[in-house]
C-alpha cells in the first residue's frame, strides 16, 4: 500500500476454495467476466490492472471487451490472441503441441456440451466471435520461452 498498489488474487468460481456451483451454465465466460468486473467494484475501485493466465486469459480478455471502463491495463501470461492461435494452429509444430486437446474429440463429450442448455451454444454464435474482437485496454503479454504447448510465435501480433 505504501507504493499506492493493492493486489487481489482471487480464484475463479469453481476453483480451489471458491464456491462450486452445479452445472456448466454457471461457468459461462460472460459470467466469469462479470465476476471480475464485480470484484473490481467490491474492492471499492472503478478500474483495475487485470492479469490472466490460461483459461483466465480468455476471461480477462472478455472482461476488457464487455467492461472496457473497468480495465486499465490488461496483462496476459502465456496466452495468445485467439485469432493468432487460429492462424498458427495450421502449422504442423503447433498442431503437435496442441495434440493433447484431441481428448476433446471423444464422440460423446462434444455432443454433450453442445446439447447443454437446449443447444444454447449454437444459438449464441456472437459469443464465439467475441473472442476475435479488439481489446481497447493497453495490453502486456508475458511469454515463457520454454512453453511446451504454445509456440513462441503465438506471442507475436495477429495478422488478421
Amino acid at each position: 500500500m505504501e507504493a499506492g498498489f493493492r493486489v487481489v488474487a482471487s480464484d475463479m468460481r469453481g476453483y480451489y476454495l471458491s464456491d462450486k456451483q452445479p452445472g456448466v451454465r454457471a461457468y459461462r465466460v460472460e459470467l466469469l467476466a462479470r465476476d471480475v468486473e464485480r470484484l473490481i467494484l467490491a474492492r471499492g475501485e472503478r478500474t483495475a490492472e487485470v492479469v490472466g493466465h490460461d483459461w483466465g486469459d480468455i476471461v480477462v480478455r472478455i472482461t476488457a471487451m464487455r467492461y472496457p471502463g473497468r480495465v486499465g491495463t490488461l496483462a496476459i501470461l502465456n496466452g495468445p490472441h485467439p485469432a493468432r492461435f487460429l492462424e498458427e494452429l495450421l502449422s504442423p509444430m503447433q498442431l503437435l503441441r496442441s495434440s493433447y486437446t484431441f481428448f476433446f474429440y471423444i464422440p460423446w463429450l462434444p455432443e454433450g456440451v453442445i446439447r447443454d442448455g437446449d443447444f444454447a451454444l449454437l444459438r449464441k454464435p456472437g459469443e464465439l466471435r467475441a473472442l476475435l474482437q479488439r481489446v481497447e485496454a493497453p495490453l502486456l503479454v508475458i511469454w515463457g520461452e520454454r512453453n511446451r504447448f504454445l509456440s513462441q510465435r503465438l506471442a507475436e501480433p495477429s495478422h488478421l
